[in-house]
């Protein structure tokens, strides 16, 4: 019986130490309230006119996302992370499609269900909108 629960403690022992050399990213990265996905309108502005079309983010990490344009058939990969005050900052690189590449955008927590983000290019109208968690 003493011999079992040696074992019991030594195996249990051996758990508790793989799990604290796992790497801190790996257990804090889904705990980040960007990470997931998240859809809704967003409006671009162009002089007096403003045009809406859905966009859906899936953010894998605080640091790395992609987005989708279903409208323009189109979609891209976000590189980038944390700012302040709940804010996050991306660059945007697009994958497939012919939307504009290089924009950037800025996300901002305004509950654990949504998320304002404003998209912008030197050479292109600025694009912002909510979104709300998926």
């Amino acid at each position: 019986m003493n011999l079992l629960c040696s074992a019991s403690r030594v195996l249990v022992s051996g758990l508790a130490l793989g799990f604290a050399l796992l790497p801190i990213s790996l257990l804090a990265a889904g705990d980040d309230p960007i990470v997931g996905r998240w859809s809704g309108q967003v409006t671009e502005q162009s002089g007096d006119e403003n045009t809406k079309y859905p966009v859906t983010i899936q953010f894998d990490s605080p640091s790395h996302g992609s987005s989708e344009y279903s409208t323009y058939k189109c979609n891209g990969e976000l590189t980038g992370g944390p700012a302040a005050n709940s804010a996050y900052s991306y660059t945007e690189k697009i994958k497939n499609g012919s939307c504009t590449d290089g924009g950037h955008y800025e996300v901002k927590l305004v509950n654990h269900d949504t998320i304002s983000i404003l998209w912008s290019h030197p050479a292109e109208n600025t694009v912002s909108g909510t979104l709300t968690r998926q």
